[in-house]
């Protein structure tokens, strides 16, 4: 049986059906012909045969064909063994309003992971008789918890301590290592792995909420070195991610600090600003052309060039009627974010979305570094906030936004500011590269762990 998977079909999934680049169908024709035709045997990123008689041997006779690849063959120096040989998974459930009443105990689903950081929420404590029913699986202290469910599958817990009286959803699966077998940090963390975690992916099944089973759980493979061994690589790994956690406490908590003189003079943004405004407007997207910078694109101080959408070159003119943004200009985000800002540095032509306005600073009193820095600082922000309105996506309508008043010292004390303040996000930005430095560590730990992998691929062709 082959097994061809088409992603895109050269049209968005959205109702106007607009072109895109990504087209999988004319390798899919390909690919489909060449198997008529029995030139050769089909496997590669998109299709995959698959034997009959090991379709039918699958207990749930499952039609995914990702079910059925096998990672590459892990070649570890240490001995290979199923999740399930060590550790027990969803050791025992429970019905919570019958082992609790009406007393409160600890619901754990996916809202109380921190994603990817094994950090747990123990706070949301509710009673039995709110508990969903799904609330069934006891959780003890050296537990571990891994998604079951897609997209959140990656979302793993290693529980270092918890009440009593605790229980998670069962969209995790409660993994309590065999303490005499293998070491509980050891497999929470081998559990990050880009291998394991494709052994995962490979038994996911399909439908609105793609997942895996128990049974796939106790299948996956690990290597298994010795218990002292497994304590070593902790060590190391935790060390690494310390280091991680610490760098990433630095890039969640910085914002840039103005501190305001009282004598400066104050102005409402739309007296020291041209406002070019293009909400209210959708332009026609297109595969290519000028590039058209959205809410998406503008993040805590720059620009983003992802996600790349374009207008055509043709439509440009007739398009950005409004104003066009030039150097020095700062773009804010109006909603879905809120109060995001970044400086135009570049003199390439591109296009402005909705929920975006481009301010214009009169540069004979405002730089528009600084401008974006005050924007961005914590006194600002909250400006910006307490104005904020909607229900389900906030924002700030542009005629409150001009009311908004700015501190405007002189041009040469705003150069000084600003140096200071790039100071200070070179140091932030070092921080970011020092988690992508260290995230590869571990990863490449991780590798050595398993093994150097095998591109062919195990497939029985019976």
């Amino acid at each position: 049986m082959l097994f061809v998977k088409v992603e895109n079909d050269g049209f968005e999934l959205g109702a106007q059906r607009r072109p895109i680049q990504k087209n999988d169908l004319p390798e899919a024709l390909e690919i489909l012909n060449s198997h008529k035709k029995a030139q050769k045997s089909q496997e590669g990123k998109i299709a995959l045969a698959v034997s009959r008689k090991r379709i039918l041997e699958s207990p749930d006779v499952n039609l995914s064909g990702d079910r059925y690849r096998v990672a590459a063959a892990v070649q570890s120096k240490w001995p290979m063994v199923k999740l399930g040989e060590v550790a027990d998974i969803n050791q025992q459930s429970c019905d919570p309003e019958k082992l609790y009443g009406q007393s409160t105990f600890v619901y754990l689903d996916i809202s109380s992971v921190e994603n990817g950081s094994g950090l747990i929420s123990f706070e949301n404590r509710v009673k039995g008789v709110d508990a969903p029913s799904r609330a069934k699986r006891v959780v003890r202290q050296g537990d571990i918890l891994l998604s079951t469910v897609r997209p959140n599958l990656q979302a793993f817990a290693y529980i270092e301590s918890v009440p009593r009286d605790a229980v998670a959803s069962t969209g995790f699966a409660v993994i309590t290592p065999q303490i005499e077998k293998v070491n509980g940090h050891f497999l929470y963390n081998l559990l990050f792995a880009a291998p394991v975690m494709e052994q995962m992916l490979m038994r996911m099944g399909k439908g609105a909420y793609p997942s895996i089973t128990q049974s796939d759980v106790e299948e996956i493979e690990i290597p298994l070195p010795a218990l002292e061994i497994q304590r070593q690589i902790v060590v190391e790994l935790d060390g690494n991610r310390k280091v991680i956690e610490g760098a990433r406490q630095v890039i969640a908590n910085y914002r840039p600090h103005i501190p305001i003189h009282p004598d400066w003079p104050e102005l409402e943004l739309g007296e020291a600003c041209q406002f070019i405004d293009y909400r209210g407007k959708t332009p026609k997207k297109t595969a290519n052309g000028v590039p058209l910078i959205t809410a998406k694109n503008v993040r805590d101080g720059h620009i983003n060039p992802e996600p790349r959408e374009f207008i055509a070159e043709g439509d440009y003119d007739s398009w950005m009627t409004r104003g066009i943004p030039a150097v020095g200009d700062v773009l804010f985000t109006t909603e879905a974010p809120l109060g995001n800002a970044a400086e135009v540095t570049s003199k390439e032509r591109f296009a402005l979305a909705q929920r975006l306005i481009a301010l214009s600073p009169n540069r004979e009193l405002l730089m528009g570094a600084f401008l974006k820095d005050v924007l961005l600082s914590k006194q600002m922000q909250e400006r910006i906030f307490a104005f904020q309105t909607g229900s389900t996506v906030y924002g700030i309508k542009a005629s409150v936004l001009k009311e908004i008043k700015i501190p405007v010292p002189p041009l040469e004390t705003q150069q000084r500011i600003v140096a200071e303040i790039e100071s200070e996000r070179a140091m932030v930005e070092a921080n970011r590269k020092l988690v992508e430095i260290f995230e590869k560590k571990i990863q490449s730990k991780l590798v050595e762990i398993l093994g150097s992998g095998d591109d062919s691929r195990k497939e029985a062709q019976e």
